[in-house]
Parts: structure tokens; sequence; C-alpha cells
């Protein structure tokens, strides 16, 4: 499998994949991404923003986009402290094809995300995933993340998780490793960072 960036004549492809993950979600009864967030224009904009600034990374197998990632130092305001915003590489929107031929594609990406924070001295990865999805809470903990807790009165991803990077080789794999769960039930909104 071959990581790569996304380009900017590529957005199409981004919203494609979102599109497709959020009617398999839909058909799974699950609200995630059922309603764009906070509205069609501007998280098209920021999907934009993301592919042209050279954050948004693609995962190909055989020519075909297989999964998508967004991997920043950016997060949304109120969910992370200044201390543990200045530490980390963040990941958004990690997404799979539905007609994905090959498994392992968001652990694939992850581990590209680690290489990335490894590269840039950062110490963390962290995210917000959606509050309701408790399968993909459950997904982020097999990949070896830590529950934080979720941040109330925030938008609809609000689940907070993060992961230590280990100092690993390029192309090494991240070992499935089961993390003791410190559940926190809530969370206040991070103070707005400066």
């Amino acid at each position: 499998m071959r990581i790569r960036r996304a380009q900017p004549h590529e957005l199409d492809t981004v919203v494609r994949l979102r599109e497709e993950m959020k009617a398999e979600l839909g058909r799974r009864g699950l609200d995630q991404w059922q309603s764009d967030w906070p509205d069609r224009d501007t998280m098209l904009a920021g999907f934009r923003a993301d592919v042209e600034a050279g954050h948004t990374w693609f995962a190909e197998h055989e020519g075909q986009v297989v999964g998508m990632a967004t991997i920043n130092t950016s997060t949304a305001p109120g969910l992370w402290t200044e201390d543990e915003t200045a530490d980390a590489l963040f990941i958004h929107r990690l997404t799979r094809a539905v007609d994905a031929p090959v498994r392992g594609v968001g652990q694939i990406l992850l581990n590209h995300a680690e290489q990335l924070a490894i590269e840039a001295g950062r110490s963390w990865l962290r995210l917000d995933a959606w509050t309701t999805n408790r399968d993909l809470h459950d997904y982020y903990r097999r990949m070896g993340f830590r529950f934080v807790g979720i941040v109330d009165h925030h938008s609809p991803s609000a689940a907070l998780f993060e992961r230590p990077v280990r100092k690993a080789e390029r192309g090494c794999d991240t070992p499935n490793v089961q993390m003791p769960d410190m559940h926190v039930a809530t969370r206040k909104a991070a103070a707005p960072q400066k």
C-alpha cells in the first residue's frame, strides 16, 4: 500500500470517500456524519484548505484510493489544552473506502501519522472522535489510543483519544496494544488558546 498526499485537483475524492462512509454509517444506524458540521459550505472549505495545505493523505492500493486521513497540528478550539496541543499531531477524518479490497487501511494511515509525528518531534497523536460512535471508540482503543474523556457542550465529535508516539523505525507496524481505559465521563472545554 502506498501513502501519498492528496492533490488539490482530488478534492472530489475526499468528498466522495466521506459521502460513501456517511451512507455506510447511516445504514448501520449511526448518526456520525449524517449532517454536515457545522454546515456544508464550512465543511467543504475545511476539506479544501487541508488538501491545499498538504495535510490530507491518501492510502492507495493498486492505484485505487482506499482510505484517507488529515494529519496536522490543528484542533478545534476548546477540545485540548494549549500544552496538549503544543506537543501533538492531530488526526482528522480517518476514513476507509467502503469497498476497499484490503484490510488494515486505518492502521497503515495511523502508522503514517506516527511517522510524521516522529519527524516533527511531536510526542503525541491525538484526535477527537464522534461522540456517539462506540464502535469507533473501540477501534481507537485497539489501535493503542487511550480514551481521555468527552468534552461537554462542544461539537458532535468530542470524544478525545491520545496515544504516545513510539520511537519506531519507518515501516514498522504499530502493535495492537490494549491500553487501560482511563475513562473520564466528561471533560470541561479547554481554555481558548491565545
